[in-house]
């Protein structure tokens, strides 16, 4: 969300956000790492991040919070972290063609930052 687009654009885009079931990749008709319905930690840093930037602070906070559940919810279940998750169920079953990797590195550090936000 640069300042290329002006509040209309902006608010468009969070409006598109808060209707989304959870905020994923896009989709499209190949299994890969990135496609849809695959939920990246830093993606949702970004989308909070600048969401907040230009005053949505509602939507970056409800967007935090279900990203800081569902990797608690998945490190109860499974004792790890994942480099991916399944936006549609919530889970490791993400889809690409390599399956969901363990990961320490950014899904911790996303974790840490969206956490001592809220």
């Amino acid at each position: 969300m640069s300042d290329l687009g002006g509040r209309e654009t902006k608010e468009r885009t969070v409006k598109s956000i808060a209707n989304a079931r959870k905020f994923t990749t896009e989709k499209t008709d190949k299994k890969y790492q990135w496609a849809y319905p695959n939920i990246w930690a830093p993606c949702q840093y970004v989308a909070v991040e600048g969401l907040r930037r230009y005053g949505f602070n509602t939507e970056a906070e409800r967007i935090a919070k279900k990203c800081v559940a569902l990797i608690e919810k998945n490190f109860a279940a499974h004792g790890k972290l994942f480099e991916k998750y399944n936006g549609l169920t919530g889970d490791i079953d993400a889809i690409s063609e390599y399956g969901t990797p363990e990961m320490l590195g950014w899904t911790a550090g996303v974790y840490m930052a969206l956490s001592k936000s809220l």
